[in-house]
């Protein structure tokens, strides 16, 4: 059972000094955490040491986007161009893409994704013979580049509300909830011994599910997975909040709270950029955790949710890098506050609770336990009984050089420090020691290849 031994730990009450940190490798979970201890036989560890931040919602796919979206004047033709791409990848190139995809994002500090999964069959939405082939090729990314998964197959059946017939762009999404939960049944059976996976279920959006469906995957899924997670996105575009008030005389998250039966403290509700002040409250009430993207959601002109709201109603919230236009965990958190300041004129965006000692501690806080209760796994925290995930930093980049512990959180999350996350550990296992990943070069390779190979079809 291996041990390490570090100067400095950021543990749930704070920074603490001369910790141990004993790990079983199999399955990678944190033993005991003992500050003010003496070394020993441990391995030291060269620098602070922090929690891995969980990505609460990635759409892996999309990284090979990179630069082909942004002549895209609205939404709806930034969804063409993400159409194309997805209707372009074979198998293979899904998983390439994937890979490097979790690389950067390993290295960017996160340490567990929830992969919001709609991607299904082949171009024409012809079933491959193996159900789940594309499921399997997200997860192998996953695991070759040795970041922890929380898989979310999507049910997605229409194009509009009304059960609007799916566009032709849209058939490699298309299942029913029979199929669907077939599908995770499948992936639930061959992930049984793999402790580093997580299954859920994501209903896509209003939109894209009717309430029969919508209830028959849930219930179904229930039967299949009691606790495990379900996401959905929600009151993202002004335009889906209209159409589901025309549709049902109710706003997207007033209509979800209504269906009592569906709605409780495993789902996570992703954007909410058009979600009111008082349908914030009631999320924070009802336990539903909200996952925000603000880099993308300011890439594609969503809106602002009213955050420091719903954290001032003690809401949990989570941070994810969805289209992947940003990879880095602390440059999400500081979008996020960031953008909480431009819409009040204040600073900081979102008031740290009592008992931080500031806004960057409030905020990678704030983000560790929502990430926990969204992915449904043991993360973000470094406690006995959690996942060995945890980043190392490097206090002699710039922007940390000489910051005082209280300050130091501050920094890594405001003043942007290149290179900051010198190693990485994922259920005790080392992925990034000394900024490189353990199989980079392998992976960057295969993603050269096939960006290559698409660009054709893109550009």
């Amino acid at each position: 059972m291996p041990a390490y031994f570090a100067d400095r730990v950021w543990l749930p009450q704070g920074w603490a000094t001369n910790v141990r940190l004993s790990v079983d490798s199999d399955p990678g979970l944190l033993t005991a955490v003992q500050p003010n201890t003496v070394s020993d036989d441990a391995i030291r560890l060269s620098g602070p040491v922090i929690p891995g931040v969980p990505n609460a919602h990635s759409h892996a796919f999309q990284r090979a986007l990179a630069g082909l979206g942004e002549r895209a004047g609205r939404f709806a033709n930034w969804r063409t161009a993400m159409y194309r791409l997805a209707n372009a990848l074979t198998p293979e190139q899904l998983e390439a893409i994937s890979a490097q995809a979790y690389v950067e994002l390993l290295k960017g500090g996160y340490t567990s994704v929830a992969e919001f999964h709609y991607l299904h069959h082949g171009p024409h939405g012809q079933p491959y013979r193996d159900l789940p082939e594309l499921s399997w090729r997200v997860l192998s990314a996953a695991r070759h580049a040795g970041i922890a998964m929380t898989l979310l197959p999507v049910l997605y059946g229409h194009s509009d509300f009304g059960g609007e017939a799916p566009e032709p762009g849209q058939q490699r999404f298309v299942n029913e909830p029979e199929r669907l939960l077939h599908l995770i049944q499948r992936i639930q059976e061959g992930t049984r011994d793999q402790p580093d996976v997580q299954l859920g279920l994501a209903p896509h959006s209003l939109r894209a599910v009717t309430p029969e469906t919508l209830h028959s995957a849930v219930h179904g899924f229930r039967q299949l997975a009691p606790t495990a997670p379900i996401h959905m996105h929600v009151a993202e575009q002004p335009g889906e909040v209209d159409a589901c008030q025309d549709r049902f005389r109710q706003r997207p998250v007033a209509w979800l709270l209504d269906q009592t039966d569906l709605v409780d403290d495993g789902w996570t509700f992703v954007h909410c950029t058009q979600a009111l002040d008082g349908e914030l409250e009631q999320l924070a009430r009802r336990g539903v955790t909200v996952a925000l993207c603000p880099t993308t959601e300011a890439n594609l002109g969503d809106g602002v949710c009213a955050a420091d709201h719903f954290a001032a109603w003690q809401g949990r919230l989570a941070i994810g890098s969805d289209s992947q236009v940003c990879r880095d965990a602390f440059a999400e958190l500081r979008a996020l506050d960031h953008s909480q300041r431009l819409r009040h004129g204040r600073r900081p965006g979102i008031t740290p609770r009592q008992g931080q000692e500031g806004p960057g501690a409030d905020l990678l806080t704030r983000a560790g336990l929502g990430g926990r209760n969204a992915l449904g796994q043991k993360v973000g925290q470094l406690v006995p009984g959690a996942r060995a995930d945890l980043l190392v930093l490097d206090p002699e980049v710039a922007a940390l050089a000489g910051v005082p512990d209280e300050r130091l959180l501050d920094a890594l999350l405001f003043q942007q420090p290149t290179g900051a996350v010198r190693d990485v550990m994922v259920g005790g296992r080392w992925v990034v020691q000394a900024r490189q990943h353990h199989a980079e070069e392998r992976i960057l390779s295969d993603y050269r290849t096939v960006m290559a190979e698409l660009m054709p079809q893109l550009g």
